[in-house]
C-alpha cells in the first residue's frame, strides 16, 4: 500500500489559541465512542462538524459585532484512525456507503490518494511488461522486431520470383511477353510497383466484362525495355488515331 503524510483534520477557525475553547470527550465516553461502528462514528463527526461550523460562524458574528458575549466552545472529533480511512479510500462499497458523512476536503485528499496509487500501479505495469520483453524476447512479444540476419546474394541463384498476375492479363490481351520481363529484378519490380502501372479496360478474349490491363508501353518505358515491333505498332495506331480525327473534323 502506498504510504502518504499523516492526514490533519480540521479542528477549529483562526481564532487566537488563547481564546479558543475547545468540549473534548471525557473519559468514560471514549471506549463507547470506540465501539460505534465506522459508518456511525463518521456520521457523527459529520454533525460535530456542522455544530462547531454554526458555532464558529456565531462566534465571528460576535466578534464583529464587538459585543461581550461568545459562542459556544467548539466539540472534539471522534477518532477515525488512518487504516480506517485508507479502507474507505479503497474500497468502493464502504466509500459510497459513507461518502455523504465524509468532508470535501477529506474528499480530495482520497482523490489526490488513489490518482497517486494509480500512477504507481501503472509504472509498475510498465516495469514488469518491460521485464517480459527482455525475457522473452521477439518470439513471445511480437512488438519487438525479429532479427535482420544479413545475407550475401548469389547473383548464379534464380530467387524463384513469382510472375505477377497483371503479366497473364497483358499475355491474354497481346499474346506474348517480351522475354526481359522476366528477370528477377524486373519481376520485383513489378510486385512492388504494379498499383502505380498505368492501366486501361479492355475486353480480354473469351472474357464478356473488360478488364482493367496494364498497358505493355507504360510497364516497358518503367523497366526500360526497347521492343521494336511494339513501337511501329505503338506509331501505326497513332496515325490511325490522328486520321480518324481528322476525318472527323472534316
Amino acid at each position: 500500500m502506498t504510504q502518504h503524510p499523516p492526514l490533519l483534520l480540521r479542528t477549529s477557525s483562526s481564532i487566537r489559541a488563547v481564546d479558543r475553547q475547545r468540549r473534548t470527550h471525557i473519559l468514560e465516553i471514549i471506549p463507547i465512542l470506540k465501539k460505534l461502528s465506522l459508518e456511525r462514528r463518521l456520521q457523527k463527526n459529520y454533525d460535530i462538524e456542522r455544530a462547531n461550523e454554526a458555532r464558529q460562524e456565531k462566534t465571528m458574528l460576535f466578534i464583529e459585532k464587538k459585543a461581550p458575549a461568545k459562542g459556544s466552545p467548539s466539540a472534539s472529533l471522534i477518532t477515525i484512525t488512518e487504516d480506517e480511512w485508507n479502507d474507505i479510500r479503497t474500497t468502493p462499497a464502504i466509500f459510497e456507503r459513507v461518502k455523504q458523512w465524509i468532508p470535501s476536503y477529506i474528499l480530495a485528499w482520497m482523490a489526490r490518494a488513489n490518482d497517486m496509487d494509480n500512477l504507481s500501479k501503472g509504472k509498475r505495469t510498465r516495469d514488469v511488461q518491460e521485464g517480459d520483453i527482455l525475457e522473452n524476447g521477439p518470439e513471445k512479444n511480437p512488438r519487438l522486431m525479429t532479427p535482420i540476419i544479413e545475407t550475401t546474394p548469389d547473383p548464379t541463384t534464380s530467387q524463384n520470383v513469382e510472375i505477377p498476375e497483371c503479366l497473364y492479363r497483358i499475355g491474354r490481351l497481346h499474346n506474348y511477353l517480351p522475354l526481359p520481363l522476366f528477370t528477377d529484378n524486373n519481376l520485383i519490380f513489378i510486385h512492388s510497383h504494379s498499383s502505380s502501372f498505368k492501366t486501361s479496360k479492355t475486353l480480354l478474349p473469351g472474357d464478356k466484362e473488360r478488364t482493367e490491363v496494364v498497358v505493355l508501353k507504360d510497364l516497358l518505358d518503367r523497366l526500360n525495355i526497347r521492343v521494336p515491333d511494339l513501337e511501329k505498332s505503338d506509331e501505326d495506331e497513332a496515325r490511325f488515331q490522328e486520321l480518324l480525327r481528322f476525318r472527323t473534323q472534316s
